[in-house]
């Protein structure tokens, strides 16, 4: 099952222009984060996620950047994106000891990723409709015609042992009214999930109906059993 770091992801082309969906726009996002493990419920911050319009090299992309401190320590995370097929571009994080770098060099994601002083260069070539982290790929759903029955595919970078990317199937299962304390909302559910070897990845999203906002999320955590939520607390548009 996917650990806390296995947020450390890549991406390729995905064919689905966003004039199908609502419309990605920039904004920012706080999320209060807990973990979920035999009853108890454990707080671990809040999670902030930002979305701007920006440009790379001259090419117009969204820059996703997802930002959470635990006991002190920051975790950052910046994602770039063309904004008119949602291309990935590149990638920096920095997660307590560890630091990705990423650029997509024609169907290659190449970097470098440095944890604890040991160096892991990076050559995975791009799968389908990847993105180079969750974030970015919840940004993206603003870009998707959700609707009853909709499904599509996608992939991950997982830098677990061999890095590679884990194809993923996403599909909406139903409808449900959440209440997060940002508010209620009317929501399609969306499940996403892939398997490869002994990785197994399971997320469920309740996105906003009215403008694809992701409002609540829960995932395996580790393979203990655990799970990861996030819930929308606060919602700012630019």
């Amino acid at each position: 099952m996917r650990s806390s770091h296995a947020c450390l992801l890549v991406a390729p082309l995905l064919t689905v222009a966003h004039s199908f969906g609502v419309e990605i726009v920039a904004l920012q996002a706080t999320y209060r984060t807990t973990v979920l493990y035999e009853g108890q419920t454990q707080d671990v911050g809040d999670r902030t996620v930002t979305v701007r319009a920006a440009e790379i090299d001259g090419v117009p992309a969204w820059r996703v950047v997802s930002q959470l401190t635990v006991e002190g320590t920051a975790t950052a995370d910046t994602v770039e994106f063309r904004r008119t097929d949602l291309r990935p571009l590149g990638r920096r994080a920095k997660f307590g000891q560890a630091e990705l770098t990423l650029i997509v060099d024609a169907d290659v994601a190449r970097g470098l990723l440095v944890v604890s002083r040991q160096l892991q260069p990076l050559n995975v070539p791009l799968g389908k409709a990847s993105f180079l982290n969750y974030y970015a790929l919840r940004t993206a759903i603003a870009a998707w015609p959700l609707e009853r029955s909709w499904k599509t595919d996608a992939s991950m970078l997982e830098l677990k042992a061999e890095p590679q990317f884990v194809p993923l199937t996403l599909a909406v299962v139903g409808e449900e009214r959440v209440s997060v304390p940002a508010g209620a909302y009317d929501c399609w559910v969306v499940t996403v999930a892939g398997v490869s070897g002994p990785l197994e990845i399971g997320e469920r999203y309740w996105v906003a109906k009215d403008d694809r906002i992701v409002v609540r999320t829960d995932e395996r955590f580790g393979d203990r059993g655990a799970h990861l939520q996030l819930e929308l607390t606060q919602l700012r548009r630019f």
